[in-house]
């Protein structure tokens, strides 16, 4: 039997690091800080393209517009990000001001103000009449969650590859027990917040979710004495400097983030300019970081960027796809499914915390098979992952391919086969996202970690942008009957199910030229 070496079994780095079951305790305080930063933030998305089109009066295909860019906008600021905890604020400061900003947020979308008026017009067609005032807010409280998703996102998970070294045999699990935090959080929020904001009234689920932003910012705060420094930016003296007007170039970060808000706030109200900005990002620091990596890195370095590159094009293509449960599927749930279960009407913002939930229940399972596979020397490839997470992928879109061919007598899908849907998806996942966000940590030349992680995010931004793109091709117009309507669901999964699996069997036969330049990186 091969015995590991002594770099992969050294203990976690960092002075003074407490262990509890085989990983320092840090990473706990950083799973539940996360848990309940993600409560929050699925909390409201579960009920957005609902409130936008049941509350606010949207068309479905003005809705998914303003869902598509604001889930891009989430993640534009990452990189920013990033690269301003990277030099200036160090990644503590980064994740406290991001759960302010976002905590806000979800707390002005408390105020739901008075609801629009219809107008049919001599014409036929509808009028509605919106609150301004309330609608501004509402925009407001988008763009707060915006800027807050940007300072904590990236910064969070760079805490939790600087808790392990690049070699260590715990670092692929770490990142993964980090990932359940991301899907009990995913899990528990519709189910509570859509239950409570489609019951009660949509300002109180919006209030909780803000609850919850608020508990994971004390947990991360409090827990600070068991990363032990790690969260600290080595050098403090370019935040404490004096820049423009006397401020320091920390608080001036700080009174340029509230600009930043003020600007997103406007610029989320028109989805053209928010594709040109994203599109524009997206070329411009995929660009950058190539010609950095060619230009600048060692060959070894040089190699693993441009291949990191990949993991980014993989991760926003699948984003593409995973990413139809907020948003097509949900209204598929809302007006294609029987959600009758023992005589219980399951709310449609309930049904999207389905996927979460297999997350979290199979987490366990593949934490195990890491280990099991890594001891036995099976475990594949990342891009063979890869490979598989989309072909799984394509599986679980042809059961909902296959029960839109089986409709009950009044046109509407069992409630079964989105179900199964679900965990199909479930396992899907995690073939490619905690390992994706693990090889992108372990590729990144040790200058640009923050970098190269806003940059992943900015990869699931354009794939969450172009997911809400996609989803405008499963909807009929509004007088199609629900036999149209569910044909056109039959077609749009039929493509996904099919686009996918082709992607995925493109990936695995790649897979052994890509890992040529990865460098011994797994």
């Amino acid at each position: 039997m091969t015995i590991p070496s002594t770099a992969e079994n050294a203990a976690p780095s960092g002075p003074g690091q407490k262990m509890l079951f085989g990983h320092p305790k840090g990473l706990y305080v950083l799973f539940l800080t996360e848990m309940w930063e993600r409560f929050s933030y699925y909390g409201m998305r579960a009920l957005l393209v609902l409130y936008l089109v049941q509350h606010l009066r949207f068309v479905d295909e003005d809705a998914f517009a303003i869902y598509g860019s604001f889930t891009a906008l989430v993640f534009i600021l990452p990189v920013f990000g990033g690269w301003i905890a990277d030099r200036f604020l160090g990644f503590r400061k980064a994740v406290i001001f991001g759960g302010l900003l976002m905590m806000a947020g979800h707390f002005g979308m408390y105020f739901e103000g008075s609801p629009p008026v219809t107008q049919l017009l001599d014409n036929g067609e509808i009028l509605v009449q919106r609150d301004e005032f309330s609608l501004q807010i509402f925009y407001l409280s988008l763009s707060l969650l915006i800027c807050g998703v940007g300072f904590l996102k990236p910064n969070i998970t760079s805490i939790v590859g600087l808790l392990y070294p690049n070699s260590h045999f715990q670092r692929d699990k770490g990142f993964t027990i980090f990932s359940m935090g991301i899907m009990v959080g995913a899990a528990i929020a519709p189910i509570t917040c859509g239950y409570i904001g489609q019951t009660y009234g949509w300002s109180y689920g919006f209030g909780l979710a803000g609850v919850g932003m608020l508990v994971g910012l004390v947990i991360f705060i409090y827990g600070q004495r068991y990363l032990v420094g790690i969260a600290e930016r080595p050098d403090s003296s370019l935040s404490e400097a004096k820049s423009y007007f006397g401020l320091s170039a920390e608080h001036l970060i700080y009174i340029t983030t509230l600009l930043v808000v003020i600007a997103i706030w406007q610029t989320i109200q028109y989805e053209r300019i928010v594709a040109i900005l994203l599109g524009t990002q997206v070329a411009a620091v995929f660009v950058g970081i190539a010609i950095y990596a060619i230009w600048s890195l060692e060959r070894k370095d040089r190699d693993r960027t441009l291949i990191a590159l990949v993991v980014f094009a993989l991760t926003a293509l699948y984003a593409v796809y995973i990413e139809q449960y907020g948003s097509s599927l949900i209204l598929f749930s809302e007006r294609a499914v029987d959600r009758s279960f023992l005589g219980y009407d399951i709310k449609s913002s309930q049904l999207v915390g389905g996927l979460p939930v297999f997350l979290v229940m199979l987490a366990p399972l593949f934490v195990w098979l890491w280990g099991f596979l890594d001891r036995h020397h099976l475990n594949p490839p990342s891009f063979s992952k890869f490979g598989l997470a989309f072909i799984i992928l394509g599986i679980a879109f042809a059961v909902l391919w296959l029960g839109t061919t089986m409709p009950d007598e009044s046109h509407k899908v069992g409630l079964s086969w989105l179900i199964l849907c679900f965990l199909i998806l479930a396992i899907s996942d995690f073939w490619i996202i905690p390992i994706g966000m693990s090889v992108v940590s372990k590729l990144s030349a040790k200058n640009m970690v923050g970098l190269m992680m806003g940059a992943y995010m900015l990869a699931l931004s354009a794939g969450y942008y172009l997911s809400a793109v996609a989803a405008k091709y499963s909807l009929t117009s509004g007088d199609a009957s629900a036999q149209d309507t569910l044909l056109q669901y039959k077609q749009f999964f039929a493509y996904i199910s099919v686009s996918a699996g082709l992607v995925g069997i493109a990936t695995m036969l790649l897979a052994p030229l890509i890992r040529k330049y990865m460098h011994d990186v797994q």
